[in-house]
């Protein structure tokens, strides 16, 4: 890779020379003059064009004398962007005569002056030359990439096409340097997109010697000796001593091809090609070589020269520095009494105005505030409608279920249909709990106890996650430590929560690996159990810095592209309802090995006298002469009411909407009334009105997916009996039947 090396660094040489050569034609100054006077900046900018030209042509003692002028010039006059020009310069001297840590140290100030200066272009400029000479020179390769990527920022910023056209060529070298291979490949065809409107033969060579060197590292012998011969077609056609440091190592870089691949024929011609250019070379460059003999003893008298002018500036900082202070502290004291003198003459003006200034900003602060409280407005009124349209199909899902496990008894204890209701219900209680979060300033999560059986309760999860574990190729195991209690009374939706939440999270940052939910007995006080649940896996990790954020809202540990990473709530969740629990949790985790959490939560013991005086919700079913109207759009809804209904002997009729519920009560009885608040045409609310209106007094119970709270007032007062929020359980539909139906039981 030297010879691309080489080939970067003498083409970003003699590029800017050529450029600065020929602004310097039209320069006034003597070449071989050793003084010059500059008297604006347009002059030293003249004079940074000779040096550039002096550089070129290997007078390094010229090119020093020109940028020392250039230096005392921009120090004194504080102009920062020819400061850093200045440097830059004087670094690329010190780097042709191999000096370069000196060379470096004079890179960095031009690299600071060109901050200074906020001039893109000349940032562009130093960070390129820092980076040629870490590349070229194969001193930091990171470093070279570093910067040649600060100069392309700079380059857009600035839109140089030029410039972002040689940052590019840089990343390009580098990356291969690094057998980088597909990232330099990237940043090449960058480099063709770029060069393509310009039609440049040496930036064309560049291109296709690249893409031969790529495609011979990745071993595709055709691709590579095409672009191989388009860069032949380029050499044909040039003929300056310049171009031919192209031919001589883009020869020696196909002679190397043809070798690799044993085709010897063709690699010796191109050997014989080589070798002649590389002699005709030689010979200039050996004239080249004895011009700057005399250059190290100068620089070492121009780095004296160049610490005088910085001594000398930073003198002439000081004394200026005092006499500004002097005059700064006349100007404070004129400035003081003058303002006196204002605040004395217009105190009562300004009163006037400020007490003004006042009064609107106060009107302004009431217009925000009323603002603010319609914007909460619409976000409750959002939360509101986004869970109405959620709980509608859940009530079709989980009745869909119910009714599947009815009507086909095989199907009643199916792991499928099992983990299909847990599924529901927990998507019901994750919906529940929006609500919760949108109002958590002043809503208090409450736990409904019931009793449950603990371990089956937590296979039927692990099951219904199986799936997603398989998706992922990883091993979900549930492993109980016995013994443990048989039943615990506690919340069991929102355990269920916190270890759904919990081993999603492991699922999610673990792949081709094993998680695992160990649970067990940790100990009993009193009428205590204390349980503790341990989720393992072998997943990514979590940095030990972010162990402590890892619960805080909508933090993420690892975001892709192609991966799916949640909302960043679920561990806050699942810390606020261990604590809701009175329980405790920890986290344990490594980076590359797994993460671990443990939390404990306390259970009441359970006896026989609990259990017995547990209720059972269970309704005999109803007298076969009751007749109930259900107003509902939804069909699937229907479907399922209806289903609910038949199954405790009701009868049932369905109609779409209130219009065709008014026209029905005018000519037929029922005993109850199921309407459906949110619906097409007239909603529930305006339907029972009107029939409240007609005179007709049958139980009308509202069937909603609002919450209760938000719709109450509004249902009492056009007529309704009660309400019941879907989806709800079977058994609440029928209770509420039996408080408005006079029962006959068979």
């Amino acid at each position: 890779m030297f010879f691309f090396t080489r080939l970067l660094t003498n083409y970003m040489k003699y590029f800017l020379s050529i450029r600065y050569l020929l602004i310097a034609l039209f320069c006034v100054i003597n070449s071989y003059c050793q003084e010059i006077i500059i008297l604006n900046e347009l002059e030293a900018n003249k004079v940074i064009d000779s040096a550039h030209a002096a550089l070129s042509n290997l007078e390094l003692t010229k090119c020093l004398d020109y940028s020392e002028t250039i230096l005392s010039y921009s120090l004194k006059n504080k102009k920062n962007g020819i400061t850093s020009k200045a440097y830059n310069l004087i670094g690329l001297c010190y780097e042709e005569l191999k000096d370069l840590k000196k060379a470096e140290n004079f890179y960095k100030k031009s690299i600071d002056y060109a901050y200074q200066s906020k001039d893109n272009r000349i940032l562009n400029l130093a960070h390129s030359t820092i980076a040629n000479m870490y590349q070229y020179h194969e001193i930091d390769k990171n470093k070279a990439i570093l910067n040649y990527e600060k100069a392309y920022e700079y380059a857009l910023i600035s839109k140089d096409s030029i410039d972002m056209i040689y940052s590019k060529i840089g990343l390009v070298q580098t990356y291969f340097d690094i057998d980088k291979m597909d990232t330099g490949y990237k940043h090449l065809i960058d480099f063709e997109n770029y060069t393509k409107p310009l039609k440049d033969t040496q930036f064309n060579i560049l291109l296709y010697t690249y893409k031969g060197y790529y495609y011979r590292k990745t071993d595709n012998f055709e691709l590579a000796e095409k672009n191989y011969l388009n860069v032949l077609s380029y050499l044909e056609a040039i003929d300056s001593e310049y171009d031919k440091t192209y031919a001589v190592d883009v020869y020696h870089e196909i002679y190397d091809f043809y070798k690799e691949y044993k085709k010897y024929d063709l690699a010796l011609e191109f050997l014989e090609k080589h070798d002649k250019i590389e002699d005709e070379l030689h010979k200039n460059e050996v004239e080249r070589q004895i011009q700057s003999l005399g250059a190290p003893a100068e620089a070492r008298l121009f780095n004296l020269k160049i610490e005088k002018i910085e001594a000398e500036k930073k003198l002439q900082d000081i004394v200026l520095q005092k006499k500004n202070l002097v005059i700064r502290i006349i100007i404070i004291v004129v400035i003081l009494l003058f303002i006196i003198i204002i605040i004395i003459s217009r105190y009562t003006f300004l009163t006037k105005k400020y007490n003004k200034k006042l009064k609107i900003t106060n009107e302004a602060l009431e217009v925000s505030m009323q603002k603010a409280e319609e914007a909460n407005q619409v976000k409750s009124k959002f939360i509101a409608t986004i869970t109405h349209e959620l709980r509608t199909p859940l009530y079709g899902v989980i009745g869909i279920t119910n009714i599947l496990g009815n009507d086909y008894k095989e199907l009643k204890d199916s792991p499928h249909i099992k983990s299909l209701e847990f599924s529901a219900k927990y998507l019901l209680q994750l919906v529940n709990d929006v609500l919760i979060m949108s109002k958590i300033d002043d809503t208090e999560i409450q736990l409904n106890n019931s009793l449950f059986d603990l371990e089956n309760e937590l296979e039927t999860i692990i099951n219904s996650l199986q799936l997603i574990a398989s998706k992922t190729n990883n091993e979900l195991l549930f492993v109980p430590i016995l013994p443990l209690p048989n039943l615990v009374a506690s919340d069991k939706i929102r355990l269920s929560q916190i270890i759904i939440n919990l081993l999603s999270n492991s699922l999610k940052f673990t792949k081709n690996g094993k998680i695992t939910l160990e649970v067990k007995l940790l100990k009993t006080e009193s009428e205590v159990d204390f349980i503790e649940f341990k989720v393992k896996d072998n997943g990514i990790g979590i940095p030990a810095e972010l162990h402590e954020k890892v619960f805080d809202k909508f933090v993420q540990i690892e975001r892709k592209e192609d991966d799916y990473q949640g909302t960043g709530l679920g561990l806050t969740i699942v810390k606020k309802l261990i604590q809701l629990f009175e329980g405790t949790i920890k986290l344990e985790s490594q980076e590359k090995v797994g993460t671990t959490i443990t939390f404990c939560i306390p259970f009441a013991k359970i006896n026989q006298k609990v259990i017995n005086n547990q209720k059972v919700n269970f309704i005999e079913d109803f007298h076969n002469d009751l007749k109930i109207l259900v107003v509902e759009d939804n069909k699937i809804n229907q479907v399922v009411t209806k289903k609910i209904l038949e199954s405790k002997n009701l009868n049932s009729v369905v109609v779409d909407d209130g219009y065709q519920a008014i026209e029905l009560l005018k000519v037929d009885k029922f005993d109850l009334v199921l309407m459906d608040i949110n619906m097409p045409k007239i909603n529930g609310l305006e339907t029972t009105k009107m029939i409240r209106t007609n005179g007709i007094t049958i139980p009308i119970i509202a069937v909603t997916a609002f919450e209760r709270d938000q719709i109450s007032e509004d249902i009492y007062e056009v007529g309704f009996n009660d309400i019941i929020i879907k989806p709800f359980d079977s058994n609440q539909l029928y209770e509420i039947i039996e408080k408005y139906i006079t029962r006959i039981k068979i």
